[in-house]
């Protein structure tokens, strides 16, 4: 097995700032959304937040379990129902639409003086 191959195949080289398209980091379990320092020490030269995001780290907005999948209309979608539109019961789409999601960890980053 040629390792350093392997390795390097798998090591980014950032180039240039991509506002809308910094790296991304994670093995499905813990994520990171990183700036061209490796970390998160720049996050207003991207249109997209730099993120610290975990699978351990939810949590739902405006009460929790306030609706359930029954108080909306699904629909159809290649043979599996999604709720795909909010018709009379638009509070309650929204809200599952939304809710749980993960939450932004924190930033982790340089500070410069």
């Amino acid at each position: 097995m040629d390792r350093k191959r392997i390795v390097e195949k798998h090591s980014p080289m950032l180039n240039a700032i991509e506002p809308k398209a910094p790296l991304s980091i994670g093995n499905g379990e813990f994520g990171m959304v990183l700036d061209f320092t490796g970390l998160q020490s720049f996050p207003n030269a991207y249109e997209v937040p730099l993120s610290t995001q975990s699978n351990w780290g939810w949590h739902s907005t405006g009460g929790k379990d306030l609706y359930h999948i029954g108080n909306v209309q699904m629909e159809p979608y290649n043979g599996v129902p999604y709720p795909l539109f909010p018709d009379d019961k638009e509070d309650a789409y929204h809200w599952l639409r939304k809710n749980p999601h993960r939450v932004q960890l924190g930033q982790i980053g340089f500070v410069f003086f």
